[in-house]
């Protein structure tokens, strides 16, 4: 059976994501701390996303096959 954790976790919003982030060796660029997890509200996964991307300089790029 599982069990929810009772331990309380900081939910992150689009307004303070970029506090889950770290500085990389990169001026102005930030990263992801590697093996840690962090929580979004459900209803902004998606704008989160953007702004972590953004502050990673990171994009995704689409190609036709």
């Amino acid at each position: 059976m599982n069990q929810q954790s009772n331990i309380n976790h900081e939910i992150y919003t689009i307004d303070n994501v970029y506090e889950a982030l770290v500085h990389s060796t990169i001026p102005g660029v930030f990263s992801l701390v590697p093996n840690q997890k962090f929580y979004v509200r459900s209803d902004q996964w998606r704008d989160c996303l953007q702004v972590i991307l953004e502050k990673c300089s990171a994009a995704w790029i689409l190609k036709d096959k």
